[in-house]
């Protein structure tokens, strides 16, 4: 499942604030074509991995800042981000925030299980 947190400029949706992103799931990565947005890609909410490291892909808007568990980078010019974390053995929770210089701020957590000495 691919996340996907949009902010719709105004003139795209009325009665809805700017500072409160919808979260959708969706199916595809398909990125928004107008608003500030952020995507996660991989991994995936709720996967079970071997190993103690993982990185953290995604989309959001051109020029914009992603924290990953607080380790912070910015997007390239095509607002794509990766991020390499640590995980600590059972589950942990990943959260993901974006923000850019007009204020726009979009988050979303996701739980990714970490299985040491078997099989995911």
């Amino acid at each position: 499942m691919t996340i996907i947190i949009a902010i719709l400029s105004l003139g795209a949706v009325t009665g809805c604030a700017l500072s409160s992103p919808q979260v959708t799931p969706e199916a595809s990565s398909e990125i928004p074509k107008t608003g500030f947005y952020l995507i996660v890609t991989q991994p995936a909410d709720g996967s079970i991995v071997t190993v103690d490291k993982i990185e953290v892909r995604g989309s959001i808007s051109p020029g914009a800042v992603v924290s990953v568990n607080d380790k912070i980078t910015m997007a390239d010019t095509q607002g794509i981000f990766a991020v390499t974390i640590s995980l600590e053995e059972g589950p942990n929770i990943i959260e993901v925030v974006a923000s850019d210089e007009e204020g726009n701020e979009a988050t979303t957590g996701l739980t990714v299980t970490l299985v040491k000495g078997g099989a995911a």
